[in-house]
């Protein structure tokens, strides 16, 4: 998913969101990462925390320099799409996915979520999308 800090190709057990946070009073974002948990309660709690101590700092690494097994995800509540790309600004080579969440609406009464996932192609292929795209359709279709 990502290079190590030897340039080694790593694999991850675990990984970390990437979230931006909006500030409104200047209309830019700050990039938090929040230490992962698979019970949602410590997570969010720790995504509080973050939010608590991190959050007024202006920045692109608000918390410190990411860890390599991370991803980005971001929302775009303003609006919808059908679709969205958002790549590298540098020549840096991003190899971790980009999740884009856009806002909702209702459609002959059903309520969709647009959500776009951009990959490299050196790291990841079609099955793995799929993959993604089915865990996230399971995991709405039976949010307790």
């Amino acid at each position: 998913m990502n290079y190590d800090k030897d340039s080694n190709l790593g694999i991850y057990d675990v990984i970390y969101l990437l979230l931006p946070l909006f500030h409104e009073s200047d209309k830019r974002i700050s990039i938090l990462w929040t230490e992962y948990s698979d019970d949602f309660k410590i997570f969010y709690d720790r995504f509080i925390a973050d939010i608590n101590t991190y959050g007024e700092k202006r920045s692109m690494a608000a918390k410190g320099e990411f860890p390599p097994n991370c991803f980005d995800m971001s929302m775009l509540p303003w609006s919808s799409f059908t679709s969205f790309d958002c790549p590298p600004t540098n020549d840096a080579v991003w190899l971790p996915p980009f999740v884009m969440v856009g806002r909702f609406f209702e459609d002959n009464g059903k309520f969709l979520l647009p959500v776009s996932i951009s990959v490299h192609h050196a790291v990841c292929d079609g099955y793995h999308v799929s993959k993604f795209f089915n865990m996230l359709q399971d995991l709405i279709s039976n949010f307790r």
